[in-house]
């Protein structure tokens, strides 16, 4: 969802940036403070480039092992996971890499803030027992399945 918002954000800052007028003097330069619509994709840029990182790196250590895919031992994933976790990140490094939007490690908070939020998300869908419409393989009752079975928190010392 970040990197959709992010990527409507660029593309609607890039149609701002052309009808905009070229500043004539370097005093102009100096007065035009930066828009709103560029702080806010600044910051949806500052957190959907390391969280989709991060959860591509999760992805291929924890769900499913990449060493594991690769051994044969488990199956290569089906298309729109392997697009999610595989492609679109490879599409996001040519992003991060190509584009000169600014990243500062300064910007790390809002990446902690988030992923602090998720964590006390999947803790209020355990103790809610809100659980999964389809179920899961390890517990009867669908409402005592985790959203992720990394992240289980009926057994929390595994």
């Amino acid at each position: 969802m970040f990197e959709t918002v992010n990527m409507i954000l660029l593309f609607l800052l890039t149609l701002m940036a052309m009808e905009a007028p070229e500043p004539t003097h370097q005093w102009d330069y100096e007065k035009e403070t930066e828009p709103t619509l560029a702080r806010v994709a600044m910051f949806f840029f500052s957190i959907s480039q390391p969280l989709s990182l991060g959860v591509a790196i999760l992805y291929w250590t924890l769900l499913r092992p990449i060493w594991d895919v690769l051994a044969g031992e488990e199956e290569w994933p089906a298309y729109l996971p392997l697009f999610a976790h595989g492609i679109d990140t490879i599409l996001m490094l040519i992003t991060f890499f190509a584009c000169r939007i600014p990243f500062t490690c300064s910007h790390a908070g809002w990446v902690a803030i988030f992923a602090v939020l998720y964590g006390v998300l999947t803790y209020l869908h355990h103790v809610l027992r809100i659980g999964r419409w389809k179920g899961c393989d390890a517990y009867e009752d669908p409402r005592d399945c985790p959203i992720y079975s990394v992240i289980d928190w009926n057994k929390p010392d595994e």
